[in-house]
Order: structure tokens, then sequence, then C-alpha cells
């Protein structure tokens, strides 16, 4: 999870991920416009616990998330580690993000640090104040074999991506696993809770109402008004997985979240 917005495509595909019954494997494209680049994300669920596998330019990582237990398990292959966050650490997430801004600003003359305080605290209420995305339906559209209906979703007037949504039914889900991603959304909205103003940040990217339409086959997201990546769904094969699978390595090494 590099940034916010990572943190709510994450969650994006983890509502999807959610509705298979026992265990199951989603496999996720994603396409750079201007490179052409691929990467592949491979999601897996079992018994209510999640299990995202990202490359990004080259970089493997992996989050579990435990609903149940409310934790969140980050995994970084290259460096052979991994972290566990609880609530209790998104609270010290807060602490450890105002004792940097006390150290950045008692290294600069003191005539200056009133006006630098004042910049943070306004880059925070703007990012707070950001409008929401308001999705419009356009149309409906055939896609992988699936009856959609598209989206395309807005900030003030600027485009920020487009959506095809397959309906619960077309997909032959039950509608009991909708419950389950549901379950995740309150999963997150609880860290974000604990977050504060820092929570309430993540929130902006994210409309959790689209998925009662259904969820995402394919999401094309734009930039200054030009796409900027693809991501489709590939395949999703229902599976019996291991337990392990959605556990702490045995053979890493645990690291402190807010090592400095």
């Amino acid at each position: 999870m590099k940034n916010l917005k990572s943190i709510s495509t994450f969650l994006l595909t983890l509502m999807l991920s959610a509705s298979l019954f026992a265990g199951g494997v989603i496999k996720i494209k994603s396409v750079q416009t201007d490179s052409g680049e691929i990467s592949k994300n491979i999601i897996y669920v079992q018994d209510g616990k999640i299990r995202v596998e990202s490359n990004d330019d080259g970089e493997k990582s992996i989050v579990i998330i435990d609903q149940q237990k409310a934790v969140m398990i980050i995994i970084d292959p290259s460096d052979e580690s991994y972290m566990i966050l609880t609530e209790k650490d998104f609270n010290r997430f807060i602490d450890q993000i105002k004792l940097q801004k006390e150290k950045m600003l008692a290294q600069i003359p003191e005539e200056q640090r009133e006006a630098m305080s004042k910049m943070f605290d306004q880059q925070m209420q703007q990012r707070k104040n950001e409008p929401k995305i308001e999705y419009k339906k356009m149309g409906n559209e055939s896609f992988n074999g699936y009856d959609c209906e598209v989206y395309h979703g807005f900030k003030l007037d600027e485009k920020i991506d487009e959506t095809w949504i397959a309906s619960w039914e077309d997909m032959k889900l039950k509608d009991e696993y909708v419950k389950v991603f549901k379950g995740m959304e309150k999963f997150f909205q609880k860290m974000a809770d604990s977050m504060g103003e820092f929570g309430q940040m993540m929130e902006s990217d994210f409309d959790s109402e689209m998925f009662d339409k259904g969820f995402p086959v394919k999401t094309i997201e734009y930039e200054d008004g030009s796409p900027v990546s693809t991501e489709t769904i590939e395949e999703v094969e229902e599976k019996d997985l291991p337990p392990s699978l959605f556990e702490a390595p045995k053979n890493m090494t645990k690291k402190d979240a807010f090592e400095m």
C-alpha cells in the first residue's frame, strides 16, 4: 500500500474477493496506459480472511486481513519480514505523525515555525474537504460475458474512473455473500475511525454504495482527463486453501510497524 488511493483500490478488490463461498482465488490484471506495463495481482479468500499478493513495479507485497480478529498483516518478501497492525496500532500511527511534525518544525528557524505549522494544518483540512467521487450511470455494455452497468466517476467536473459493474444475479452469487463484503467495509471503517482526521482522508476516494449494485469486473482510472490504467478480472476459481496462507509467516522476521 503505497498511498491512500492504493488503499481505496485495495478495498475495492477486497470487496470483490469476499463474495466467494468457502475458498477461492481471483486473478486481476492491471495495464498502465503509457508504458503498457502489466502487473498481476492474486487474491485468496477463505473463512472470512483475505490475502492479496500485489506486484507493483517489480516489488511484491502481501497483505492479509483477518476480519474477525480485526488484524492486518503486511508482508515484505524482499526483506523477509512482516508487520501486524491492529486498531491500537492505527492510533499509534497518529502519534507518530504528530511526533514527526514536531521534529520537522524543530529543525527550522523559530520565526518560520508558525507559518509552516499553519501550512500543514491547511493541507490536512484541504484533504479532508476533498469531494467524494460521484458516479453517473452511462449505459449498459457486455464485458467478458457479463451484462454490466457502466458508471463514470467524477470529482466535481473531473473524470476519475470508468467502471463496469456486473450484477450479483448475473454472477450467480448468493445474497448472503454481500454481507461478507459489508463486514470487510466495516473493518476498514473501524480502522479509519481510529485514525481520526487522518482516517477521514482515506474515506474520500471510496463510494461503498456502488457495491450494492454488484461488483466491478473492469475499471479504467483517469488523471488530468486521460486514462492511466485499466484493471480487469481475469479469473475466479473456487478451491480449498491451506489455513497457513492467511497467517503470519513463521520463517520471516516480525518488525514494529512504527520503527523510524
